[in-house]
Formats: C-alpha cells, structure tokens, sequence
C-alpha cells in the first residue's frame, strides 16, 4: 500500500495572484500616479512568487508501508514509519497548518509546508497506515 501527493510551483492560484498584482500596481501608476521607486519597492513583495512560477518547483509527499518521504526543490526528507510517535498538525494565526514529525527518540522533524497536503487528506492517510496523530490550535508558542 503506497500513497502519494505531489504539486507544482507553477499552479492556478499562483499565476491568477501574480496577474493580480501586477494588475494593482498598474492601477496605481494610472490612477494615483505612484512614483516609479514605490513601484519598485512594491514589485520586490512579488520577487518569490515570480521565482516559483518561472522555476516551477516540484513538491510533494509519499507513504510506502516503511517510510514518509517528502520533497521540495532540492530539500527533501525522510523517516521511517516506525520511528514516529506521532504528527502533530499546529493551526496557526493565520490559518495555515504546520505539520510536525515527533519521534519516538523526543526529536521533532518539520515537514517542508510546500510538500504538506491538505491536512484532512494527510491525517485520514497517516491513520491508514497506523501513525498517531495530533491537533494543536492557534498555539503562540512553538
């Protein structure tokens, strides 16, 4: 039994908010007459996300019935199934969900929020394959 999740840098919502940007700081050269250095400085907001959708970066997670792998870009992890104790999904203040790996040993491991799926998908997985898992709500401190 193999689960796998993958997406691309390059994706819908991502070209639909550079478009939206760009479409913002033309308003605000036409209507408002912004200086040219204020446009500048804004654009420079804009930088990582040009970056992702011209490099398109493949992200993503896999579940074999020994290990979690996860990658992105170049950086990529892995651990075994049996090492995990649990995963813990922490809500944050702005509502994205960080996912964490304890291991048995106490050691926590993040998991690289690019390569993470929705967190119902992922959690309704890991029960599948038999790994606790955890939920912490809008927790200030970790």
């Amino acid at each position: 039994m193999n689960w796998s999740f993958q997406r691309n840098g390059r994706s819908r919502r991502a070209v639909i908010g550079l478009i939206l940007f760009v479409s913002l700081l033309l308003a605000l050269r036409i209507w408002i007459h912004a200086a040219y250095g204020v446009l500048i400085v804004l654009s420079l907001f804009a930088l990582p996300l040009v970056w992702d959708v011209l490099r398109n970066p493949v992200s993503g997670m896999d579940i074999t019935e020994n290990d979690l792998l996860w990658y992105s870009g170049r950086a990529c992890g892995a651990v075994a199934l049996k090492e995990i104790a649990l995963v813990r999904f922490d809500t944050r203040l702005d509502f994205s969900v960080r996912v964490t790996i304890v291991l048995h040993s106490g050691r926590k491991v993040r998991v690289i929020q690019a390569a993470t799926p929705t967190p119902d998908d992922l959690e309704k997985t890991l029960v599948r394959f038999g790994v606790a898992t955890q939920h912490h709500h809008f927790n200030l401190m970790n």
